[in-house]
C-alpha cells in the first residue's frame, strides 16, 4: 500500500461520548517507524516510505552508501546502509488527537462581590 507524500492513511472508526446523542468520528492513523541496527525511530509522516525502502535496497545493492532517514521536520539520521546491516520498517496505526468539546461553565453568583482582603 502506498501513500502520498504528507497523506496519512486514515483508518476511519467510531467513539461513543456519553453525553452527545451522535457517535464522534474517531480517525487513525497510519505510523512507520524504522529499526537501524537496535535502535528505532519514528519517521517524520510527510516521508513517502515506499521511495525511502527503495533507496535503502539501491544502496545495499551499491555495496552501501548514506542515506537520509528524516525523523522530523528539524531531524534526520544519515545511516550507512551497506549489506548485512539490519533494517526494518514497522507501520501502525495510532489515534489522532482526540478533540473534545469545550464545556462552558457558568459564573458563581456571589463570588466576584467577595473581597478576600477584607478581613486582614
Amino acid at each position: 500500500m502506498s501513500r502520498g507524500v504528507g497523506q496519512p492513511t486514515v483508518v476511519p472508526g467510531c467513539v461513543a461520548y456519553a453525553y452527545q446523542d451522535e457517535p464522534i468520528p474517531e480517525v487513525m492513523v497510519l505510523q512507520y517507524s524504522i529499526a537501524i541496527g537496535r535502535a528505532s525511530y519514528d519517521i517524520d509522516p510527510a516521508v513517502d516510505v515506499q521511495e525511502l525502502m527503495t533507496e535503502i535496497e539501491s544502496a545495499v545493492q551499491a555495496g552501501g552508501r548514506f542515506v537520509r532517514v528524516p525523523l522530523t521536520s528539524d531531524r534526520a539520521v544519515n545511516v550507512l546502509v551497506s549489506p548485512g546491516l539490519l533494517i526494518s520498517v514497522e507501520s501502525f496505526a495510532h489515534r489522532a488527537l482526540e478533540i473534545v468539546p469545550s464545556l462552558e461553565a457558568e459564573p458563581l453568583s456571589g463570588l466576584d462581590e467577595y473581597d478576600e482582603f477584607d478581613e486582614f
